[in-house]
């Protein structure tokens, strides 16, 4: 089907990815059966979080190719929901992206029951995501190495040990497991750990997949040791009892001062494959041994590599299960202390992943700047690299301890919000995160990219709505750190004036209660009083201009994206100075009906502009004319 002019304009074509992935390019033309189009992007005002961008079309389905029971449809049986669904415009050669999405549903509607329609609906990636719950940082990083297994020890009760890799590697625990007396070793995570009693307790596996049978191996685990002396403890081995081939680590608690932690093949052989002696406070510790065929042994402790020369490489024989927590020979060895996140890995982890899973574990992805901590969040479920557009940001994160079970999309609107930034998907279906200071620095923010004015030599408008009332009035801003006390700005003339108008965000992620006075302060200083504002902008681009502002018009409405700055111009009918007022595009609406000859309005909802120079730290020069910003 062939895609659909617009008089003087562009080529609009819809498409939609019927048998791809998720995130394919859509590649099914279905213009021809469009009647009627509409999408919104973006946020009602600067003050509020942009909402999903949307897409409804109204589509002629007289034949029922739209019709999901049509089973001689020729899109049959892919009539589905969550099909990405593209528009792109194209305009004098050049392509413009306006939406990206995903369909929400086909409703079937049969106009005066001779008719067929689907009125499609469909949203952009914000949508999947409101709905996907995050992970913590530590099983982030942890389950993209594809653990063997991955035994968390956060049971409540029963004796039943869970592998947590995914890989069903289940255990028991034989002894009597002591159950909600520990909490976790690990940061973020909402799990207990187990208590070792150092005298029955230890956990078992019997799944034979669960063996590592060749080199690489890896083990991985969290320890704090007992406040006391014991004799020599084996955290975990894989093998058949306490002598014979297999792999062991063990750990040795001397008291407050010393841990010395071994790696062995050989069960019977455990003081020659001494690997390394710790000497350290005794406080809950990351610790790797892994095995590959060189170097022979390597013992990794809090993310960095502390092994001393090791026996040569032998061939091992390896027989039964993992076992954690049992006597290596006498009767007095059992495991004492605190044991959590055990894992088994058939693969060699590298020394930057042991780090990372560490850094997780310890002050999970603390100092990211927020663009990074959307990068950690993106990579983490998947979201692909093309489908980004991220700053780098401008403030710092504490660590990611409340991420556990909260949306993506919740979360990452969290991080816009500490940034005091903007999020939202583009035309092109990417993820756009722009930092504060690109307000301040980046030219389509600073410049006016086209003036639109009623001298009817300029772009031209159908309508425009000037508006300044109390909606943005902000005179009691209150900014919280999660888990610190909040503060609060007020602006005591604002609130005599105007009575109390307060702001308020909470559990922001900044690692500095000075990021959080600063972000109030601002917020403060620019709407304690009312402003200027243009609410909405109307333009008409195919309706009585000439042929050259025509092609400025499209140009406009196609090219020009959320935040851009433009001018508006309004000559007041009863006379009087021109009114000039410059505004950010806030939120979009194209609407185009295409049967009955094809018309197009676009709408943009327009927040202040900021006319004031600012100095920004390292960037610019503090001047009589300008001020600090944030």
């Amino acid at each position: 089907m062939s895609a659909t002019p617009i008089a003087a304009g562009p080529i609009i074509t819809v498409k939609v990815a019927f048998t791809a992935t998720m995130t394919d390019t859509p590649t099914t033309d279905i213009t021809a059966y469009v009647r009627e189009m509409e999408i919104t992007r973006g946020r009602q005002s600067e003050l509020e979080q942009p909402e999903p961008g949307q897409l409804v079309l109204r589509l002629a389905n007289t034949d029922r190719r739209f019709d999901p029971f049509h089973t001689t449809g020729p899109y049959y049986p892919y009539v589905e929901p969550n099909k990405p669904i593209s528009v792109v415009a194209n305009f004098s050669g050049v392509d413009y992206p306006l939406f990206f999405g995903y369909v929400d549903s086909w409703p079937q509607t049969w106009p005066g029951k001779t008719d067929a329609e689907v009125v499609l609906t469909a949203t952009d990636a914000f949508k999947l995501w409101a709905e996907d719950e995050l992970l913590s940082p530590y099983e982030i990083e942890v389950l993209a190495d594809a653990p063997r297994a991955w035994w968390r020890l956060g049971e409540q009760s029963g004796t039943e040990m869970i592998d947590s890799s995914g890989n069903g590697h289940d255990g028991v625990y034989e002894g009597g497991a002591t159950f909600n007396t520990r909490t976790g070793l690990v940061e973020g995570d909402e799990d207990n750990s187990i208590a070792f009693d150092g005298t029955s307790m230890r956990g078992r596996v019997t799944s034979a997949a669960a063996r590592v049978t060749a080199l690489p191996l890896a083990v991985e685990f969290w320890w704090s040791g007992a406040t006391t002396a014991v004799s020599p403890s084996q955290v975990i081995r894989q093998g058949s009892g306490v002598s014979g081939d297999g792999w062991v680590v063990s750990v040795v608690d001397s008291g407050a001062s010393e841990i010395n932690v071994f790696g062995a093949a050989k069960f019977t052989d455990l003081t020659s494959r001494r690997v390394d002696d710790i000497n350290a406070t005794v406080t809950p510790k990351h610790i790797v041994y892994k095995r590959t065929a060189t170097p022979a042994h390597q013992i990794y402790v809090n993310g960095v590599e502390v092994s001393t020369a090791g026996p040569a490489v032998v061939a091992d024989a390896l027989a039964d299960t993992w076992v954690m927590g049992s006597p290596l020979g006498g009767t007095n060895e059992y495991l004492a202390g605190t044991l959590d996140d055990v894992a088994v890995y058939a693969t060699d982890l590298t020394a930057a992943r042991i780090l990372a899973h560490y850094q997780a574990g310890a002050a999970p992805w603390d100092g990211d700047t927020t663009g990074g901590r959307i990068t950690r969040v993106l990579d983490a479920i998947g979201w692909p690299a093309g489908l980004r557009s991220l700053d780098v940001g401008d403030s710092t994160l504490g660590p990611a301890t409340n991420m556990q079970g909260q949306t993506v999309l919740g979360y990452l609107q969290k991080i816009a919000e500490s940034e005091n930034g903007n999020l939202y998907i583009n035309g092109s279906g990417a993820l756009r995160f722009r930092e504060r200071t690109a307000m301040l620095t980046a030219t389509i923010h600073t410049d006016s990219q086209a003036t639109f004015a009623d001298d009817g030599l300029s772009r031209d408008y159908t309508d425009l709505v000037l508006a300044p009332s109390d909606d943005h009035i902000r005179n009691v801003v209150t900014m919280q750190r999660a888990g610190s006390t909040p503060r609060t700005v007020t602006d005591q003339g604002s609130k005599t004036r105007y009575g109390r108008r307060p702001f308020s965000r909470t559990g922001l992620l900044n690692d500095s209660d000075n990021d959080i006075l600063a972000a109030a302060q601002w917020v403060a200083g620019h709407y304690a009083y009312p402003l200027q504002r243009a609410r909405s902008l109307v333009i008409e681009p195919q309706a009585g201009h000439t042929a050259s502002l025509v092609v400025l018009m499209w140009l406009s409405v196609l090219a020009f994206d959320l935040e851009y700055r433009v001018t508006v111009k309004r000559n007041p009918p009863g006379g009087g100075a021109t009114i000039e007022h410059e505004a950010h595009i806030e939120h979009i609406t194209h609407h185009c009906v295409m049967d009955g000859g094809p018309r197009w309005t676009t709408t943009w909802e327009l927040s202040p502009a900021d006319t004031q120079d600012y100095w920004i730290l390292g960037t610019s020069t503090l001047g009589e004319s300008t001020r600090l910003a944030y």
